[in-house]
């Protein structure tokens, strides 16, 4: 049976430290809601930054109950950021995040782009970054990056929220 190693970790962005955006527009051109076309990166040929122009400011966002209230409001969405299959903990409160209802899709489609490619034998290596910006709970971006060891480069996206 295969066996996926997986982790979860939250990073804090300060405000004096540079954003990781603007490396990204440097890197790929112009910014747009799924990037722009990218020179191969390793194996996978893959570097996406997806981004939500026009996003909120959600730094006001610092406690659970108000992310739980614009929940119901449907101003914001609940996601697993590491599910079951590819080895998440649904219990884990540092496996879930609060996200805008247009990154659901986004999540979901990621998501299932990992699942086969871990069935495909394709990676065996995980890593869920979300990154908060002061004390907000609802992360400014999601850095997914996965691979295979033993191979050169890595599948890396970066989902910028706000």
């Amino acid at each position: 049976m295969k066996k996926l190693i997986a982790t979860i970790g939250a990073r804090l962005l300060h405000p004096e430290e540079p954003r990781l955006d603007r490396h990204l527009v440097a890197l790929l051109g112009s910014p747009g809601v799924f990037g722009s076309p990218t020179p191969p990166r390793g194996p996978f040929g893959l570097l996406r930054r997806l981004r939500f122009p026009g996003s909120l400011d959600f730094s006001r966002i610092t406690t659970a109950d108000r992310a739980l209230t614009l929940s119901r409001q449907g101003k914001l969405a609940r996601v697993i950021l590491l599910p079951a299959v590819l080895g998440g903990s649904m219990e884990a409160e540092a496996n879930t995040a609060y996200v805008p209802p247009e990154v659901v899709p986004v999540h979901q489609r990621l998501t299932a782009t990992l699942e086969r490619y871990f069935k495909e034998g394709r990676i065996d290596h995980l890593s869920v970054d979300p990154e908060y910006k002061g004390k907000s709970l609802v992360p400014t971006r999601i850095r997914v990056e996965a691979g295979k060891e033993g191979r050169v480069g890595a599948f890396t996206t970066v989902i910028g929220i706000w």
